[in-house]
């Protein structure tokens, strides 16, 4: 939904997931309060709306790392997708080509080392930036970079996560998946990260 939010003469539109009634829209709307300061405020109480449901029905106790951890992660994983975007396991069929929606081909793809993918609540997703833009073929770095890791025991989402945070070895502390077509430079990185491990 979106609030319209009049500061002085000028009109911000406040966007808001989900559904409020009119009475609230109108409120918030007159309410004075700067729109980036409305939408924080909504944001949160949409959050907590969201998240205090589940706390309490958690069989044990939360520690507040775990939980910070966690949201830490879902954070990451939004920023990753909004970035790179993802795919399903049918879009990946459709994508390289096959007839119908083969939903093995991605389990395939990913148990012979040639992508990585996550879960994400019932379903994998597979980061975008491993396929080249024409084509849907896989890049040429992932396979020997996924190798190289899963020798190292590292996880899919440990690649994911080195693949998109800044890294000292690449100029101006750029990401790996930054540098993607520079196959040498991205193994020769992840050689010496997946070592260090």
């Amino acid at each position: 939904m979106s609030v319209s939010h009049q500061r002085e003469t000028e009109t911000v539109p406040v966007r808001v997931l989900g559904h409020l009634k009119p009475d609230v829209a109108s409120v918030l709307a007159d309410s004075g309060i700067p729109a980036d300061e409305l939408t924080h405020l909504v944001t949160q109480w949409v959050a907590r709306r969201n998240l205090a449901p589940a706390m309490e029905a958690a069989q044990t106790p939360v520690s507040p790392q775990l939980a910070r951890s966690l949201q830490a992660r879902e954070n990451w994983l939004r920023d990753v997708e909004s970035e790179f975007g993802t795919y399903s396991r049918q879009e990946v069929a459709q994508l390289r080509g096959a007839k119908g929606t083969n939903r093995s081909m991605a389990g395939d793809l990913k148990n012979s080392g040639q992508i990585i993918t996550y879960r994400r609540g019932n379903s994998d997703r597979i980061p975008a930036f491993q396929f080249t833009e024409t084509g849907g073929q896989i890049r040429s770095v992932m396979p020997p970079l996924i190798r190289m890791a899963r020798e190292s025991g590292w996880e899919d989402l440990d690649v994911l996560a080195w693949l998109t945070n800044p890294n000292t070895y690449f100029p101006g502390g750029t990401r790996p998946v930054d540098h993607l077509d520079d196959v040498e430079l991205v193994l020769a990185a992840a050689s010496d990260a997946f070592e260090a491990q």
